[in-house]
């Protein structure tokens, strides 16, 4: 039966509406639909057009209403009145196709979803319907992208599916469904033995085998059934990761976006299917997160249809056939190396049980930074180091493929740290990062790209909004100490006559910093206050680095000495340390003596204050009302450091800002005047006009 006895085609015209059911005959295809009073006369007439088709499994193609202008082809007969409209159907079956020069709709083929099925024409004097011997195709193939397919529901695996118009799918699910139940259509199915007799059961295996391979977007809505994976959202990752570097990738997608699915779950699955010989193993923190993961590859192995379509590859009863079919022991499919110790997914903890001795083609690292080691700076450095071991769990050849995927939780995480990582020559990033925030941009009040607005609502009143959706531990709407705020100055526009203060913060994992930098600062003090009871306070010099515990009280006598006359030199003292005795110690034998009875030796301590709490309490105001300067003798290594300390608090390292902080401990003991009057100006910060006092 011929396509265009399924199909009705309406026109509607200024609220006019014409139907007609389509033919066999191609003159009758081209019902007449008289518009009357074109008030706008022939060249802008809106018109909306429909073609419905009677089959459930075939699409619904809608022409949206809109203004079209055609000129009236070259030496087209004029057989009707200028405002008439004719409808011309075109199948691609057609041995001489029906052309016109120009003023051509164009729509997909209903059957075929080819590209042209009917011609929708207006001209300016007269109408006239294409006829065989037309010369060339339409010219105005721009209006193509009127047309708006509306599908009705088709059944793939016993999953229903409603496409949307709007998702830019890889592959035509539509025209699958319709080949498997139109045995006419088989021979197109393609890869099949010469002699083969086509059946639905050979059909179906051979387009499902196919599809499961070519498509993560079809494993993981007519697999694995999850229907919400229909949005343009989960299309478009699926596309980017196939599309992406086959290794050495870094995926920091936000929560709920669907990363695990697509890389761990669903490119494991297909990756396997395709190469049964090859070896992958999954890490996580913990090897029961890494478990989970296995649990929904092995569903997928157990699913009817991939038994269905790789009887070769996957055993039929896996639990008592497979080698191995446990989470723990991981499992195997059909291959003929039977002698390899390595199973084809193994799910491996990356720092608590980690596998020994074996070697995988493809490793995937996912959920290898949580919640629980965050605030733990050895913790952190521990996952980064296993994951740098876990290299060797390779094959060692070019060919292994690694692959991250997680969340961001700290600024000083493994994540970031691979994300950092450099070829052997650092000129370029070990991995491809691709970060997928939950927001438009990544904006803390954008757009979602995935979930609801409302939904997004709910999750900002959440603590860990930042890290979890945004993938960023501190956005600039939360950030409690902003840089910006920090002023530069040149050392020579700071007042002569500033309270010079040595600070030091040892560095020591009995403070539990689980670092190893010490912060070592020469702040100036003006002895002035304003009418709320604070100074102006400098950055004279600064060091923060790594110094061995013997090496730390000469670098710190060394910037005593230089730094001039030093009224006070404070000293953070946390259980046994010692650092205040070998600073002391340091610049006795220079001939300059520090106590505490005359009060030129401060000891320093928390105070049962967390650290954070101080650090924000202490420097958070003077920063904001622009209190606090930095000169530009301080070397550009530390003014960065200081600024992405502030930028992460309280996130990330903080020997910096916290040093500074303990600053204000001092002052309160500092005997300062109240300021009076306009005074000499040795430094006017921009925007301000308030004049600074100067020796």
């Amino acid at each position: 039966m011929h396509i265009m006895r399924h199909c009705r085609f309406i026109v509607q015209v200024h609220g006019l509406e014409r139907s007609r059911s389509g033919s066999r005959s191609p003159v009758a295809w081209a019902p007449l639909i008289r518009a009357s009073r074109l008030s706008e006369g022939p060249a802008g007439c809106r018109a909306r057009v429909v073609i419905r088709s009677r089959l459930p499994a075939l699409p619904v193609y809608l022409v949206k209403e809109t203004i079209l202008s055609c000129q009236r082809p070259p030496g087209s007969p004029a057989r009707r009145r200028a405002g008439e409209w004719w409808i011309v159907p075109y199948l691609p079956c057609l041995t001489r196709p029906y052309f016109l020069k120009s003023g051509a709709v164009f729509c997909h083929s209903i059957f075929s979803l080819r590209p042209v099925l009917f011609y929708a024409i207006i001209e300016s004097t007269s109408c006239c319907m294409a006829l065989p011997g037309g010369t060339g195709p339409p010219a105005r193939r721009g209006l193509y992208n009127l047309m708006e397919p509306v599908y009705t529901p088709i059944t793939i695996n016993g999953i229903e599916f409603l496409p949307d118009n709007k998702i830019p799918y890889k592959n035509d699910y539509v025209r699958l469904a319709e080949v498997i139940e139109t045995p006419k259509l088989w021979h197109t199915i393609g890869d099949v033995p010469r002699g083969t007799v086509l059946t639905k059961e050979l059909v179906e295996q051979s387009l499902y085998r196919k599809f499961i391979l070519d498509d993560l977007w079809f494993i993981i809505y007519f697999v694995i059934g999850i229907k919400a994976a229909n949005h343009p959202f989960v299309v478009k990752q699926c596309k980017v990761v196939e599309n992406g570097p086959r290794t050495n990738t870094l995926d920091v997608w936000a929560r709920f976006h669907w990363k695990s699915t697509i890389i761990t779950i669903s490119e494991t699955a297909q990756y396997h299917l395709r190469l049964p010989e090859e070896c992958s193993c999954i890490f996580s923190y913990k090897k029961p997160a890494a478990e989970d993961f296995l649990d929904a590859i092995r569903k997928i192995y157990e699913k009817p249809i991939i038994k269905f379509a790789f009887s070769d590859v996957v055993y039929q009863k896996p639990e008592s056939e497979a080698p191995t079919w446990s989470l723990q022991g991981g499992i195997t499919l059909r291959r003929k190396n039977t002698a390899r110790k390595e199973k084809t997914v193994e799910a491996s903890g990356l720092v608590e049980g980690m596998v020994t001795g074996s070697h995988f083609e493809r490793r995937i690292y996912d959920d290898i930074e949580t919640d629980d080691i965050k605030d733990s700076n050895d913790e952190l450095e521990k996952v980064f180091s296993k994951f740098d071991m876990s290299s060797y769990l390779g094959t060692g050849q070019d060919t292994d493929i690694e692959r991250v995927v997680g969340t961001f939780y700290s600024h000083s995480g493994p994540l970031v740290k691979i994300m950092d990582k450099k070829t052997a020559d650092g000129s370029k990033a070990e991995f491809v990062t691709r970060i997928m925030p939950g927001t438009v941009g990544g904006e803390y009040d954008g757009k979602p790209v995935l979930m609801s607005q409302q939904r997004l609502e709910q999750e900002k009143t959440k603590e860990h909004y930042a890290s979890q959706i945004l993938c960023d531990p501190t956005p600039g709407k939360t950030m409690k100490l902003n840089p910006a705020f920090l002023i530069e100055i040149e050392p020579e526009m700071i007042p002569r006559n500033v309270i010079n203060v040595l600070l030091v913060d040892p560095a020591g994992d009995e403070k539990g910093k689980g670092g190893s930098d010490w912060a070592i600062e020469l702040w100036g003090v003006e002895p002035n206050v304003d009418n709320l009871g604070q100074s102006n306070v400098y950055l004279k010099q600064a060091i923060i680095e790594e110094l061995k515990e013997a090496e730390a009280p000469e670098v710190i006598a060394r910037m005593y000495l230089a730094g001039g006359i030093i009224q006070k030199v404070g000293v953070e003292k946390v259980a046994q340390s010692t650092a205040e005795i070998h600073v002391a110690s340091a610049l006795a034998v220079r001939g300059r003596y520090l106590s505490t009875e005359d009060g030129s030796l401060v000891i320093l301590s928390p105070r049962g204050r967390p650290k954070p709490t101080r650090i924000s309490s202490n420097l958070a105001w003077p920063l904001n009302n622009s209190k606090v300067h930095i000169s530009k003798a301080v070397s550009p290594k530390v003014r960065q450091r200081i600024r992405d300390e502030m930028t992460k608090f309280p996130v990330w390292k903080m020997d910096g800002i916290d040093c500074a902080a303990y600053l204000w401990d001092i002052i309160h003991t500092l005997n300062l005047a109240m300021s009076a009057g306009d005074r000499d100006v040795r430094f006017v910060r921009p925007g301000f006009s308030r004049k600074t006092s100067v020796a």
